[in-house]
């Protein structure tokens, strides 16, 4: 594998079958992301998209598991982390701050359900942690437009800050299904989007025989 510019720094390039233009380019977007992470640079957004099953979690993942080496939160509070959601009073909002780690992982049905639940500070909570990844964006079920509204805070708390998402649905496609005050913050200032357009993965490697 050529070494670029990016990588040069790290040493670290997301493990990815780059077949096509754009996974070559996402290597190469997400090689120089880590490397601004790690270097102190101000920090930004990345937003993943693409069609299912083209790599977009498999990257955010791998993004994920680099921001957890560079800052994985305070040693100490390590052994009560995750939190046992089921058993810890509701109104413990001071337990979560004083224990938080420092890079945090969702999927947006998933932050919907805890808000459901009663943790309805989750996105102000989520404000200073160090890195917050978000998978699925637009892909929950939301008649009422909780979760848009609950995505849109997370978004507003966490401009000027490591944040990752990815999602099946083109900006313009957040704008008119979701909120276009999401859309709209995805690519304020420096933050990034990167457009897979590659297919599926699976459909691509899986045997022509199983097809029909």
């Amino acid at each position: 594998m050529q070494t670029t510019q990016e990588s040069r720094t790290t040493g670290w390039v997301p493990n990815l079958d780059a077949w096509e233009p754009s996974l070559v380019q996402a290597r190469q977007v997400c090689s120089r992301y880590v490397a601004d992470m790690e270097q102190g640079r101000q920090p930004y957004w990345l937003t993943l998209t693409g069609a299912n099953g083209c790599g977009k979690t498999r990257l955010l993942q791998q993004l994920f598991r680099e921001a957890q080496r560079l800052n994985p939160g305070n040693p100490a509070n390590n052994r009560i982390w995750p939190p046992d959601w089921e058993t810890r009073p509701r109104g413990a909002v001071s337990v979560y701050e004083d224990s938080r780690p420092l890079c945090r992982w969702f999927t947006e049905s998933g932050m919907a359900a805890k808000m459901r639940e009663g943790f309805w500070e989750l996105p102000r909570l989520l404000q200073e942690d160090w890195c917050v990844a978000l998978d699925e964006l637009g892909g929950a079920r939301d008649p009422t437009n909780f979760v848009a509204d609950a995505v849109a805070q997370v978004c507003d708390l966490r401009l000027g800050r490591w944040t990752l998402f990815a999602t099946n649905l083109t900006l313009g496609e957040i704008s008119q299904q979701v909120d276009a005050r999401i859309a709209s913050r995805l690519i304020r200032d420096d933050n990034r989007v990167l457009t897979i357009t590659a297919g599926d993965y699976a459909l691509r490697t899986r045997p022509r025989e199983l097809w029909a």
